[in-house]
Parts: structure tokens; C-alpha cells; sequence
């Protein structure tokens, strides 16, 4: 099958954690013979005039339509699968990193962990960090339409994740879209506790409530710098987290766990 795994970060002062997490990418999409395109800012080229001055220079945004047309074109172009995966996600297991949708197209799971008064809270949710489209797949126009029919007709829920895990989280709550299990979410908290021992109760509880061993992680890079529960993490978090997962492969995270029944039955719920 040939497949095409691509990425967008801008071409200058690209931080240390973003520059060694896309390599991370690139080396695994050719241990396992893709092809692989990084694309600078160019990437935005490919948005509607319309699209482009609606939403200003809100890049998450942006950047959750143009993976899809972007996709789409590589589809059109001959490939038979094409693989989005977000700059800020390293992939610390590559030999056991599989993104191979079963039913023509997968976006990710995603376990939400943060502290809610002395509780640790895990949500479950989709996202697009890691998503992947097959030729002929039935999702990718649909998706295309539904980020342009919201910009247009409901701006007012435009806000930061509402193209990408508020939508994807309720479409999937209304009917179950196949995901890929094996991608962390990290917190801030995550980060500092893989930045100093490299355990906590953040990781503890993530590698409990996830249903799958973890081979990648979504490092959380547009949270740098703001405060999470009370907790902010710097460049030099990211880094140190990047460090620790490609030494360990994975560490705290390789432990993970099937959540237990009572939170089986809650793994759509929520947006954030």
C-alpha cells in the first residue's frame, strides 16, 4: 500500500522539543516504507480565500482543515492511504506504531487526565493528532464539509478545540468512529513528572484509565507556557520529556491498563 505520512511546522526557529518529535516521525514512516512530506507554512495554501479570512490566524484551526484537503489531494494524487500527524507528537515505540485503519480511515482516542479539587479526572475523547485516510474512504469529504459548514453557519463555536476535539468527541458520541488506541495526550503535570523522575500520579493515572499500551504521545506544545491546573510548562519541560520517552520507550507509560468496567461506559463523554 503506498502511503504518504505528512506534517506542517513552520521552516524557522522551531523549538527544540517540535524539531526532535517530527524526526521521530520521519524515521518511523520510513522504517516501515512511507513516504513522508513536511510542509512549512505553504500548508495553509490550500484553504478556501473565505475559510482563510474567518477564522484570522487561529492556526489550530486552520491547520484542522487543511490536514484534510491536504490529505484528500494525496489520495487524488495515487496514494492509497495518507497519514496526518501533528508536529508535537513523538513516536517513542516505532517498530510497534501501527496506523492502519481497519474500516478506510481512523482518527485517535484520546484520555484526558487533569485534577479536578483533589481528584484526578480522566475524560475520553477524539482527536485528530494522529489521523489516517484510505482511498475511497467514507469520512474525509464529509469531515471537509462539516469544518467548512461550521465555520460558515456557527462561528460562535469556532473556539480553540472546536474543529477538532469538540467536533470529533460529539460526532463520535452519535456514532462510534474507528480510532487509533495506541497516542498519550500529556498534561503539563505529565510533562513536569517526566521532566523530574519521570513518574507521578498524572502518568500513574493515565497508563491506568488507557485502554492500550502507548507507542507515540501528543505532547500538548499549545499549552507551552499555560497555566494548567495550576501548573505551566516550559520549553525545557518539553524537552526533557522528549528525552525520557525515547530513552525508556514509553516508561511510565508502557504499563497501561484497560480502564475498569465503571469507566468503560463514559469513554465519549465530554469535550474540552
Amino acid at each position: 500500500m503506498r502511503t504518504l505520512v505528512f506534517q506542517s511546522y513552520r521552516a524557522v526557529d522551531v523549538p527544540s522539543a517540535i524539531e526532535r518529535s517530527m524526526t521521530t516521525v520521519r524515521d518511523w514512516a520510513r522504517l516501515h516504507g512511507h513516504d513522508y512530506e513536511r510542509i512549512d507554512d505553504r500548508f495553509f495554501d490550500v484553504l478556501p480565500a473565505w475559510y482563510r479570512e474567518r477564522v484570522g490566524d487561529h492556526k489550530l484551526v486552520l491547520a484542522n482543515l487543511a490536514r484534510l484537503i491536504v490529505a484528500r489531494r494525496a489520495l487524488d494524487d495515487g496514494y492509497d492511504r495518507a497519514i496526518w500527524v501533528d508536529a508535537d507528537v513523538v513516536v517513542f515505540v516505532p517498530d510497534a506504531f501501527d496506523v492502519a485503519p481497519d474500516r478506510g480511515f481512523a482518527l485517535s482516542r484520546e484520555t484526558w487526565v487533569e485534577r479536578r479539587g483533589f481528584d484526578l479526572v480522566a475524560e475520553f475523547k477524539v482527536n485528530n493528532a494522529v489521523c489516517a485516510f484510505d482511498r475511497g474512504n467514507p469520512f474525509l469529504d464529509y469531515a471537509i464539509f462539516a469544518h467548512e459548514a461550521l465555520v460558515r453557519d456557527r462561528p460562535e463555536r469556532v473556539f480553540r478545540f472546536g474543529t477538532s476535539t469538540a467536533m470529533l468527541t460529539s460526532l463520535h458520541m452519535a456514532s462510534p468512529l474507528p480510532l487509533l488506541h495506541d497516542v498519550a495526550v500529556l498534561t503539563p503535570a505529565m510533562l513536569h513528572e517526566l521532566a523530574d523522575t519521570g513518574d507521578g500520579p498524572a502518568l500513574r493515572e493515565l497508563a491506568r484509565r488507557h485502554v492500550a499500551p502507548m507507542h507515540a504521545a501528543n505532547l500538548g506544545w499549545s499549552l507551552v507556557g499555560v497555566p494548567h491546573n495550576g501548573i505551566v510548562a516550559t520549553p525545557a519541560h518539553f524537552d526533557a520529556a522528549v528525552e525520557r520517552l525515547l530513552a525508556t520507550r514509553g516508561g511510565a507509560l508502557a504499563e497501561a491498563r484497560p480502564h475498569a468496567p465503571a469507566a468503560s461506559s463514559a469513554q465519549s463523554r465530554g469535550t474540552r
